[in-house]
């Protein structure tokens, strides 16, 4: 009986010492990855500038570590017509670099604009509320762009 005991207990202590040892090796973490839903309703450049700028610093932050989509709606969608010269680089910029430019079918409805009139890539969908609505209930983080 004791030889089984002191193998036991041999192999308990074995067994603490590995474990130890795999404490010390830091576990290897994939990167975090970031996804953030902008909401966008204002028509005012300044608001605008401010909410490219935060969209860029995110970017540049999370760098591939991130998913940014910016839902525009209410009267900011004028600027997403593809006409709109004032901040068009950056959009296009952002668009090349992941970013998703998103406007709800009901706020083109009301503003009679057309979905030709928007840039070759922003996305549609039927109400931009409940687009935000869903990505925070699937974890999204939440940021109001402009003021």
């Amino acid at each position: 009986m004791k030889p089984i005991l002191a193998g036991i207990g041999s192999i308990l202590l074995i067994c603490g010492m590995l474990q130890a040892q795999i404490a010390k090796v830091a576990p290897v973490v994939p990167e975090a990855r970031h996804r953030v839903v902008v909401d966008l309703t204002t028509v005012l450049s300044d608001g605008w500038a401010q909410t490219l700028g935060n969209v860029e610093g995110l970017k540049q932050s999370f760098q591939e570590g991130v998913e940014i989509e910016v839902v525009v709606h209410g009267p900011a969608v004028s600027m997403l017509h593809g006409s709109d010269s004032d901040f068009a680089v950056r959009i296009r910029k952002l668009h090349e670099a992941g970013v998703h430019f998103v406007v709800g079918t009901s706020t083109l409805e009301m503003s009679n604009a057309k979905k030709e009139e928007m840039f070759p890539f922003v996305e549609f969908v039927p109400s931009a509320a409940a687009e935000i609505v869903r990505k925070q209930e699937a974890g999204w983080s939440y940021l109001k762009g402009g003021y």
